[in-house]
């Protein structure tokens, strides 16, 4: 088991060994987004590399079992996974997959960015579904709703822009009564389930998505765990953890695995004409231990895609 739990993680670093073509470092019209990097940590928290790389603490803990939240690690060759496939989905405004906890924006087709997220709690999820971008607040105000209120009565009626203002310092007001694309105060919020159903992102994430996302934008929330993608002609899966899996993670720095659904139908499909060359052993190896990295699986010996930044210095 032990060995089939690493094969996905050394199919990934086995690629990223490989000398990368001049070409290979463009961004490529397909569905991989951004390539991943591998650094050193080097007495720092978990948290701070995760943000520097704009990926949540979790993200990283799901790549590299064993780190810790909170003590300053040092650790060499950690995997920072920011290369992600596309959700399967239109390719036009705000995408968001709760499954990845991850935010996509995308205009006339193109990726322009994505960032990590926070999402609404068990009791209060994040609704699936279609929304619309209403109109937009830089220093919003947060009135709290009346269930919010309820739950705690000694909230003031209105919290004004500030340091304190759990909106943080841009907002983005959907056409969903009470549910909003905010700002985090609170940094370890991103990657998890906090919030009574908004969507948070990093500071520096939401004034990025205020400044290109206008009025009227379409919003689509989808809840995508396993994706499938293609990337110079080979086909890729891409696994995430469960909400228990995450919060086992959280206090164990590994989770265990469940069995894997049966995707045989859905991955042949994809293929196509390929379906021949999928590696089975490599499916199951992903989606047992959902990295949240996508991996090649078709001719992966015989082809081999790398699919890793070669010049990260940071």
């Amino acid at each position: 088991m032990k060995t089939l739990l690493s094969s996905a993680l050394l199919l990934v670093l086995a690629c990223a060994a490989l000398p990368v073509p001049a070409a290979a470092q463009s961004v490529s019209p397909d569905d991989l987004a951004g390539r991943l990097r591998v650094v050193d940590l080097d007495h720092e928290l978990v948290q701070d590399l995760a943000r520097r790389h704009d990926l949540s603490a979790l993200e990283l803990l799901a790549a590299n079992w064993g780190l810790e939240l909170f003590e300053p690690q040092t650790r060499t060759g950690v995997v920072m996974p920011t290369a992600n496939l596309l959700p399967d989905a239109a390719r036009e405004g705000i995408v968001v997959n709760r499954a990845e906890y991850r935010l996509y924006y995308f205009k006339e087709g193109r990726l322009v960015l994505t960032a990590p997220i926070a999402i609404g709690e068990e009791s209060h999820e994040t609704p699936l579904g279609t929304a619309t971008v209403l109109r937009k607040k830089a220093g919003p105000t947060w009135f709290p709703t009346a269930s919010t209120r309820s739950d705690f009565p000694d909230l003031p009626d209105a919290v004004p822009p500030g340091p304190n203002n759990p909106l943080g310092s841009h907002a983005l007001y959907l056409d969903w009564p009470t549910y909003l694309i905010h700002g985090a105060i609170d940094e370890y919020a991103i990657g998890r389930r906090l919030t009574r159903g908004c969507v948070r992102l990093y500071e520096e994430d939401i004034t990025r998505l205020f400044e290109v996302v206008p009025v009227g934008t379409p919003v689509t929330i989808i809840d995508q765990p396993v994706k499938l993608g293609w990337h110079e002609q080979e086909l890729f899966l891409e696994a995430y953890p469960d909400f228990e899996q995450l919060e086992e993670l959280r206090t164990s720095f590994s989770f265990t695995a469940k069995p894997p659904e049966h995707l045989e139908a859905r991955i042949t499909a994809m293929a196509g004409e390929r379906a021949k060359d999928v590696d089975w052993g490599a499916v199951q190896a992903i989606l047992q231990r959902r990295s949240g990295m996508p991996v090649q699986i078709t001719a992966p010996r015989t082809h081999p895609v790398n699919i890793t930044d070669p010049g990260v210095g940071f």
